[in-house]
């Protein structure tokens, strides 16, 4: 059968199957650990100021949009550097170039102990956003350069679930922390403790094995890729994906303070969503490995999460909304590494960081794009239940794309 006579055909025959030196065979899966841990660390950072941003603005004085500068330049500069830092990646290897990004993330670190000025506090958040997707999109590069095709997908599903393990300890930890020792302690440990990953990724990550590369199967340029048959889809479904999480987590506490849920419930349920997201990369990933067919896996998730989202938003008490919430994140944070692997495998070991980039991009444009129309919504009608049937509609138009995926 031709490859290109389907929407999403992946052909495995045209990857190596070069078995890995047995000098870096060892070091691979330090390296991915290392590089999970990196992952975890920078989204924690990214994330720790959020629950503090009041805090913040009465310090410095600030208007709430000032504040919360220190926040929006994230998803900005993921759009914005995303593409070019997928390209230095691609074009200086994952240790060189996400390198960089760890380099940034350490140099900025020391930035955000000084608190007598707000302009201090921004260029450390400034640098951690420049790093950010130099760390972000080298996991399919990472995969790619380490790994023999049948270990990538597992690969992969490690370092995203050190991402959500990072998004949980930045939104989790720090109230609690803040509470008990103050801005600057807080900031000083997570300071600290940011350190060991950086210095763990620099003495581990090496150069990757010399063994025959996948070739991409593209075309050259990023026009070539963008052109890849299938990636159109699956940066689709991205992009719908996205957009659902970060609608639902924007809708989440102003739905289910209405059920009646007080505040602490409200803040666990949010910290277990995530969990859900690293139990389920551990246990989703290898499941469609071992099927060997992430579409249906992928449609099963999805079904999932639809029943998930009606039983968490209708729920009225305490234990019902936190198991609802770790199924959810269960359910629906996996298809992140899914697609990913996807990515990588559609582009070839040439412009997996790019294909990775384009991925990212597309996430954040979704995610901004439904958020807004979430708001909208309520805005305009008054009507959580409204919200609710949008949500529920963009997990079904992603199981819909999803439909057109096929794999070899």
């Amino acid at each position: 059968m031709n490859r290109h006579a389907h929407p999403l055909h992946l052909d495995s025959t045209s990857a190596s199957a070069a078995p890995l030196p047995a000098s870096r065979a060892r070091r691979r899966w330090p390296v991915a650990l290392s590089y999970a841990l990196v992952l975890c660390i920078n989204q924690a950072l990214v994330t720790n100021l959020m629950p503090l941003l009041s805090h913040i603005q009465a310090l410095y004085g600030l208007s709430e949009m000032a504040a919360s500068a220190s926040i929006l330049i994230f998803p900005l500069f993921c759009v914005l550097l995303s593409v070019p830092a997928g390209m230095a990646i691609d074009r200086f290897g994952f240790r060189h170039g996400s390198g960089l990004g760890v380099l940034l993330m350490a140099l900025a670190v020391p930035l955000r102990w000084n608190l007598d000025s707000f302009t201090g506090l921004m260029l450390g958040q400034l640098l951690i956003a420049i790093a950010q997707p130099l760390i972000l999109n080298g996991a399919a590069k990472m995969a790619a350069e380490w790994f023999v095709e049948e270990e990538r997908d597992k690969a992969i599903g490690l370092s995203t679930a050190g991402m959500f393990a990072g998004l949980a300890l930045g939104l989790g930890l720090t109230p609690p922390l803040f509470a008990s020792y103050g801005l600057q302690a807080t900031l000083f440990g997570f300071a600290l403790v940011s350190l060991l990953p950086c210095l763990l990724f620099c003495l581990i990550v090496g150069q990757p094995p010399q063994r025959t590369r996948v070739h991409s199967r593209s075309g050259n340029g990023l026009w070539g890729l963008l052109r890849t048959p299938g990636l159109g889809f699956v940066l689709l479904a991205a992009l719908l994906g996205f957009g659902l999480f970060n609608a639902l987590t924007l809708c989440l506490e102003p739905i289910l303070m209405g059920n009646g849920l007080d505040a602490g419930t409200l803040g666990w349920a949010g910290v277990l969503l995530i969990v859900g997201g690293v139990v389920g990369s551990f246990v989703i990933v290898p499941l469609a490995h071992w099927l060997k067919n992430k579409k249906w896996v992928l449609i099963g998730c999805g079904v999932g999460a639809i029943g998930t989202i009606w039983q968490l938003f209708h729920a009225h008490s305490d234990l019902p909304v936190l198991l609802y919430a770790l199924l959810l994140g269960f359910f629906l944070l996996p298809g992140y590494a899914l697609l990913l692997a996807l990515c990588e495998e559609l582009a070839g070991t040439r412009q997996a960081a790019q294909a990775n980039a384009l991925l990212t991009v597309a996430g954040n444009i979704g995610a901004a794009v439904a958020m807004t129309a979430a708001s909208l919504i309520h805005a305009a009608l008054g009507n959580w239940n409204l919200v609710i049937v949008f949500l529920i509609s963009l997990a079904l138009l992603q199981l819909a794309v999803v439909s057109l995926f096929k794999q070899a």
